[in-house]
C-alpha cells in the first residue's frame, strides 16, 4: 500500500518542509481551520470511525489542496481505523491523489456542506464552534466580526484563539488544488502513452 499503482506517481512533487509538517500535524489533530475536517478528524481519533463522506472530504484536503503525500494519510487512517482494511485504505487514499484508477476530475471539497447540512455534526466535534449560527459553522472566517463575538470564536493562527486559522495558501480552494493539479500532472506526464478520455478514465 506504500507504492501507486501507477508508477510514474512515485515522481510526484509533494509539498515537503515545515510547511507540509505543519499542515500535516494540523490534519492529524483536527485543527486546519476547516470545520468539517476538525469535525473528522477529531471524531477518528475518539472513535476510530468516520463516516465515507467525511472520509473523503478529510482526505481531499490533505492531498488534493494541500498535496501532501497520500501515503501520509494512509498510514494516520490506518493506525485508527477500527474497520480499516490494508488493501482498500490504499487504494482510496490513491484514487484521492489522484494517482489510483478512479475519475481524475473528482473531488470533495473540505467545507462540503452537504455533508452535514444542519451543522450538527461539526458542533458535535467542533464544541468551539457551537454557538455560532448555523449559516457560519461550515465557514466562520466569513462570520462578521460582531457575530465571532457573540460566539466566543476566535480565529487565529498564534495559538491564542479559541479556533485555528486557515493555512494562507488555503484561503484560495481553487488555487490551491489547481497546484496540486499540476503537480500530479507533471508526474502522470512522465508515464508511458495510455488510453484515456476526458475525464480521465483509463
Amino acid at each position: 500500500s506504500q507504492l501507486p499503482i501507477r508508477s510514474a506517481y512515485l515522481n510526484q512533487r509533494w509539498l515537503g518542509g515545515d510547511e507540509a509538517q505543519e499542515l500535516l500535524e494540523g490534519w492529524r489533530a483536527g485543527c486546519t481551520g476547516f470545520p468539517l475536517v476538525d469535525a473528522a478528524m477529531r471524531e477518528l481519533k475518539a472513535s476510530g470511525y468516520i463516516s465515507q463522506s467525511v472520509r473523503m472530504s478529510a482526505a481531499a484536503y490533505l492531498v488534493d489542496y494541500c498535496n501532501i503525500d497520500w501515503r501520509e494519510g494512509a498510514r494516520h487512517f490506518h493506525d485508527y481505523l477500527v474497520d480499516g482494511d490494508l488493501a482498500i485504505n490504499g487504494m482510496m487514499w490513491q484514487n484521492a491523489s489522484k494517482c489510483g484508477i478512479d475519475q481524475w476530475s473528482f473531488t470533495v471539497s473540505p467545507i462540503a456542506k452537504a455533508s452535514d447540512p444542519t451543522g450538527e455534526y461539526i458542533r458535535r466535534w467542533v464544541p468551539e464552534l457551537r454557538a455560532l449560527p448555523k449559516q457560519h459553522t461550515h465557514e466562520p472566517w466569513n462570520a462578521p466580526a460582531d457575530v465571532l463575538r457573540r460566539a466566543g470564536v476566535v480565529i487565529s493562527d498564534d495559538g491564542e484563539g479559541t479556533y485555528p486559522a486557515r493555512h494562507p495558501f488555503l484561503h484560495d480552494l481553487h488555487a490551491a488544488r489547481e497546484r496540486a493539479l499540476a503537480a500530479a500532472r507533471e508526474a502522470r506526464a512522465t508515464a508511458p502513452p495510455r488510453e484515456e478520455d476526458a475525464n480521465g478514465y483509463d
